[in-house]
């Protein structure tokens, strides 16, 4: 399971990386998704992270490929409103590359543009998307029928529904609330671990 945690947009960089700490030096990949913070504020995160151990390859920089390929950032998350992965392969060729989807079109494009690995959600009603319909299992299933790059999942997902996601198809799970919300983050990542595995 290729498991990834995701900043809230509304906490402290500081606060995040502070409750992901006990998490460092794993096999975890930290994501930065920061709209409302200046780049400033992303490279000063990213070194407050590096500080404290994070290898570089583990951090993901969402939207903005320069600041990952500044700070030598093992990858990029990219949205609609972001560069294409065609542009971001030519100019920033070292860079991982995951784009966000919600659609088997969407995802299809990526896969045909190059990106590593889509990330597809929202697959359970979430708090973070009031009103909006989930993707669903059913959903989850359709789309990584219809690529062969890895889909990573997101949105609503606990540790009870790990296993459920890995029979549709994903290749892992990204977690926001679902990881920052735990009193304890290590316990929380290891019951998704001990889920996945689980029939």
């Amino acid at each position: 399971m290729e498991f990834h945690v995701v900043s809230n947009g509304y906490w402290p960089i500081k606060q995040f990386s502070d409750k992901i700490a006990p998490l460092y030096g794993g096999e975890v990949f930290f994501h930065i998704r920061e709209k409302q913070k200046t780049a400033k504020e992303i490279s000063l995160g990213i070194f407050e992270m590096r500080e404290r151990g994070v290898a570089p390859e583990r951090i993901v920089i969402n939207d903005r490929a320069d600041i990952a390929h500044c700070f030598g950032s093992g990858g990029v998350q990219l949205s609609n409103q972001s560069l294409s992965v065609t542009d971001v392969r030519h100019y920033f060729p070292s860079l991982r590359v995951g784009k966000s989807v919600h659609s088997i079109n969407e995802a299809q494009q990526a896969e045909n543009e190059g990106a590593d690995y889509v990330m597809f959600g929202h697959i359970y009603s979430t708090f973070s998307k009031p009103g909006k319909e989930p993707q669903g299992l059913k959903g989850l299933a359709d789309l990584t029928d219809s690529v062969t790059l890895p889909v990573i999942a997101i949105g609503g997902i606990k540790p009870e529904h790990a296993s459920e996601i890995r029979r549709a198809g994903a290749t892992g799970i990204a977690a926001i609330s679902g990881l920052l919300d735990a009193d304890d983050a290590v316990k929380r990542y290891q019951s998704y671990k001990k889920g996945w595995c689980s029939r």
